[in-house]
């Protein structure tokens, strides 16, 4: 029968602890991270079910209109972060989309109003 012997000097020994202590840490980490994947798809599908959406990828497409009512109805329930990351956004991109919205909005009102003087 073959044997084998394995000759580690203490330093290669912390260096495997430090490592599989290392490994552990990652593993962790991305279970972590699977576990946040999935309350955030589970989030979407139910705010395109509550949305009146047919589906995730649906509501993906109509993305900021879609977020701007998830905001709406989920005020208290979530913050603005959590719902933005849900969508694959960043709250700037929110607020950036609100302001370019606001800003048309206007516009097309003071549109009207010049068409309303006019007539």
């Amino acid at each position: 029968m073959n044997t084998r012997v394995k000759v580690e000097t203490k330093d290669e020994i912390s260096r495997i602890k430090a490592l599989q202590k290392e490994i552990e840490q990652l593993k962790k980490l991305l279970l972590k991270k699977d576990l946040d994947a999935m309350v955030l798809d589970s989030y979407l599908e139910v705010a395109a079910e509550d949305l009146g959406y047919k589906s995730v990828n649906e509501l993906k497409k109509a993305k900021y209109k879609a977020l701007i009512k998830a905001i709406e109805k989920s005020k208290g329930f979530a913050s603005l972060t959590t719902i933005t990351n849900c969508f694959g956004l960043k709250r700037d991109a929110y607020y950036k989309y609100k302001l370019r919205a606001d800003k048309r909005l206007k516009l097309e009102q003071q549109i009207i109003e010049i068409v309303r003087k006019r007539r």
